[in-house]
């Protein structure tokens, strides 16, 4: 589902791998449903989800913030990691340091919204979360989606570049 009219949704997943670290998703759309970009990453070491969810946020922002985009609803299904992020201050563990970072970030992004998004509603970002091909580093797709996603985002609407 697009976000309000002048705002880009930012859909962010992570999941511990089965190999060890975490995985890291995020996929944005703007107002007219037209897709933006993806990443996903591989984060070694990262065992805790909440730990994880803070880096996939943070992950989907700089991006967004490299693109120039403003006005993000942020959708995911860590909402108590809102409250993380808003008293970063408090918080002494490397989570902290991330959430000090998206603060940042967010703070010059304009109106910032935080939505929680069910799993079922937040598959496209689930996926590459959990793109097995691409856990050894970072990886981006801006205006063209990978592959893996098609299926996904035409199930959710998503407006696709034509050929």
């Amino acid at each position: 589902m697009a976000p309000p009219n002048g705002r880009i949704k930012i859909n962010l997943d992570a999941g511990i791998l089965p190999g060890g670290g975490a995985g890291l998703g995020a996929v944005a759309r703007d107002s007219e449903g037209k897709f933006l970009f993806a990443a996903a990453k591989k984060a070694p070491g990262i065992y805790d989800p909440e730990d994880a969810e803070a880096m996939a946020v943070e992950l989907g922002v700089q991006m967004a913030a490299q693109l120039n985009l403003m006005n993000p609803l942020l959708e995911m299904d860590c909402l108590n990691l809102v409250t993380d992020i808003t008293q970063a201050e408090r918080i002494r563990t490397e989570k902290g340091v991330i959430c000090r970072n998206i603060r940042r970030l967010i703070g010059q992004m304009g109106e910032v919204s935080w939505q929680y998004a069910p799993r079922e509603a937040n598959v496209a970002a689930h996926i590459m979360a959990h793109v097995e091909t691409i856990w050894n580093e970072r990886s981006v797709w801006v205006d063209r989606p990978p592959i893996i996603l098609l299926d996904q985002l035409n199930l959710d609407n998503v407006i696709l570049p034509a050929d």
